[in-house]
């Protein structure tokens, strides 16, 4: 275990408060924890949306960290314009072009000569923009830095266009894009080595993939946590008899798609043989097209956002996840678990959750047939629901805690830290036996 402490600087492209999706989960909960163990954090952010700029948020987060540095990107004049093209999976050039300016090297070596941290750790794709590390800066070239890529874009991108177009949600710009954009993720993944110490992803098969691209990245899987505190089972909220629910965040179209596909195939054929199964499609930002959607169907609600899941993760019977392909952290998979939820998914589902065995900590669905099969099942079986859903705490009080995974991104600091000291010492010994 990793005891010593740290000065930490830790780029991420979003404010980490409030902890309601992927990004700000994961990046909350890490400086919380890091602050908790003794480290000293100075975060730098950006303000992609108004809520970002709420002073409750920033202060909430100020009180882990000892410096905040923050962009706003939230009066640009060409936002909506921003919106459209992320809408379709397009980057906006000026987006880009602004983020990699206040991202560039010179201006993260101002922070470090200010801040003399003893580590930069940046976090996700976005900070991808800082591969030509500043050449004329010698404290940015001997600060050890670590990327949190989470998982592998060219690998999201190359099983996309396997896919082909399709005909769902923005799929023919995704594919296209997915097209054209692959050989350039490719490139920059396989460079990853030559500034970063250590690169962290949440899955073993995207860990592997990089590593076929270039074995010298030095490679770090580590999961993500939960809250097991807050995600834990609630005695007092009765399950509802054949209730489903659904979780997403769908302002991503690959849950737009995913929640239609399973209304359409999946829940239609369900209610031919249970009438009275319910669906409850729970999460921020459902379009129109899936409230249209809902509507024309019975038993189908879509809530949008609600401020707290976990009373429609205890209500449900069973909770469903329709994910077709690898994307993002999968929050909503391991709250469900730790509050001792069965859960039943696709293998795409639990890509980052290792220790899963079907039938004993959750349920594996491999088609359509599959899914209404299993479905039907569980709902008429409330004890084994019961104990899967008990294994499945059981699984997430021993690998997933935050206490777990922080200490592991400890130890990544303290490898990365240890192997930018070789690489300096054999960077030393080469220049003298050249010279």
């Amino acid at each position: 275990m990793y005891t010593e402490t740290m000065k930490i600087l830790i780029v991420t492209p979003r404010l980490p408060y409030p902890p309601i999706e992927g990004i700000r989960i994961k990046g909350y909960h890490l400086i919380k924890g890091l602050h908790e163990r003794g480290h000293k954090i100075i975060l730098v952010a950006a303000l992609l949306d108004p809520s970002d700029v709420d002073p409750n948020n920033i202060q909430h987060i100020q009180r882990y960290i000892e410096s905040l540095k923050l962009i706003d990107y939230t009066t640009t004049p060409s936002k909506l314009l921003d919106n459209l093209l992320e809408s379709l999976y397009i980057p906006s050039k000026e987006l880009v072009a602004k983020l990699k300016a206040h991202y560039s090297t010179a201006y993260i070596s101002k922070l470090i000569h200010e801040e003399q941290p003893e580590i930069i750790h940046y976090d996700f794709i976005h900070s991808l923009t800082l591969m030509e590390p500043h050449k004329d800066d010698t404290l940015f070239k001997n600060t050890p830095s670590v990327l949190s890529l989470c998982d592998s874009y060219s690998l999201v991108l190359r099983e996309r266009i396997g896919r082909g177009a399709g005909i769902a949600l923005n799929s023919f710009a995704r594919w296209t894009y997915a097209l054209t954009s692959f050989p350039f993720a490719v490139n920059l993944e396989k460079r990853l080595h030559r500034i970063f110490q250590a690169v962290h992803v949440v899955s073993k098969s995207d860990a592997e993939w990089l590593k076929s691209l270039n074995p010298l990245v030095n490679l770090v899987t580590i999961p993500n946590g939960v809250d097991t505190n807050y995600f834990e089972p609630i005695k007092n909220i009765t399950e509802e008899d054949k209730m489903l629910a659904m979780i997403a965040n769908f302002k991503v179209d690959e849950h737009v798609n995913n929640a239609i596909w399973f209304i359409t195939t999946i829940f239609k054929k369900l209610k031919k043989v249970e009438p009275k199964v319910k669906l409850y499609i729970v999460g921020k930002d459902p379009p129109k097209q899936l409230i249209r959607l809902a509507k024309s169907i019975s038993n189908v609600v879509v809530t949008g956002y609600v401020p707290d899941i976990r009373p429609y993760l205890m209500r449900a019977s069973l909770i469903v996840d329709a994910r077709r392909e690898r994307y993002g952290i999968l929050n909503h998979i391991l709250q469900t678990m730790s509050m001792g939820k069965c859960v039943i998914g696709t293998p795409y589902s639990f890509l980052a959750v290792d220790g899963i065995e079907p039938w004993k900590n959750a349920v594996i669905a491999r088609n359509e047939n599959d899914f209404v099969i299993k479905i039907i099942s569980l709902l008429n079986d409330g004890t084994t629901r019961k104990k899967i859903g008990s294994n499945a705490r059981k699984l997430i009080e021993s690998s997933y805690t935050w206490e777990r995974i922080i200490a592991k991104y400890e130890e990544m600091y303290q490898q990365a830290a240890c192997g930018h000291a070789d690489m300096k010492k054999i960077s030393y010994l080469s220049r003298t036996l050249l010279h």
